[in-house]
């Protein structure tokens, strides 16, 4: 921190989850060394109906279409820290009595150690048919992707930011998530979302039975969402932000 203090005039953290978990990061802010500007999100080009071609190749888009299932998305590399497989106990309970729901977790696979044990625990529990794992989709499609889901879920351990948390809710998505990163301040209980805690597995289940079981409070939800981002986290605000920072210290 001393450092910090003696050869930086300013700190940018991503979220206040960062500043937070930063040694020395409250201080730093406290003494006018430290500020919070988010990262942001870009804007999503309009979707259209044509299936993206990554998505067909990804065996995603009959799932997407099928208006009938209840589709839960987490985006997300397959790595340690990122929990896919204590989330897939968790929702197990949740996906055993709504047979309609799909739990979709598209990432790379990272950690092989990971994506074995992920696979190893969605066999023993028997859950083959409702949680797919279809790999990494292609940057430019996950908007066409997240527009087809219902809702999404972030169960991570950390997160230095987390767009994941950002970019569903942007598609108009609730989340259920952690208190990590940029979900600490996005996730509004009940307003945009869900909070969860990583030992509480029954939260979880909780959490999505609310979701399935009221469409329109989760509808509703998802457009909070939308624009509480559209309101404080599009690339145009946080450059606003940035220029504003960067002309008061060329002031000073």
């Amino acid at each position: 921190c001393a450092l910090y203090l003696l050869f930086y005039r300013m700190i940018v953290f991503q979220c206040r989850y960062a500043r937070d978990r930063f040694w020395g990061g409250n201080l730093l802010t406290w003494l006018g060394k430290g500020t919070v500007v988010p990262l942001g999100c870009e804007e999503f080009p309009v979707v259209g109906e044509d299936v993206p071609t990554g998505i067909r190749e990804l065996g995603l888009e009959a799932v997407a279409r099928d208006r009938s299932l209840f589709k839960i998305v987490y985006l997300a590399l397959i790595r340690p820290g990122k929990m896919h497989v204590w989330l897939v106990e968790a929702a197990a309970p949740f996906l055993r009595r709504h047979p309609e729901a799909r739990l979709i977790l598209c990432g790379k696979e990272f950690s092989q150690e990971v994506a074995a044990q992920l696979r190893g625990e969605v066999g023993k529990l028997g859950l083959g048919g409702q949680v797919i794992i279809p790999g990494q989709v292609p940057r430019n499609e996950v908007p066409w992707l997240l527009q087809h889901m219902n809702c999404a879920v972030v169960p991570s351990r950390a997160e230095t930011f987390g767009h994941n948390f950002l970019e569903p809710m942007f598609a108009g998505l609730p989340v259920v998530g952690t208190r990590v990163g940029v979900g600490r301040d996005i996730i509004r209980e009940g307003e945009t979302g869900r909070f969860i805690d990583l030992g509480d597995k029954a939260g979880v289940a909780d959490a999505l039975e609310g979701m399935i079981a009221d469409p329109a409070k989760t509808a509703r939800m998802g457009a909070n969402a939308k624009a509480l981002v559209e309101k404080a986290y599009l690339h145009a605000h946080v450059a606003q932000q940035l220029t504003a920072l960067y002309e008061r210290l060329l002031g000073e």
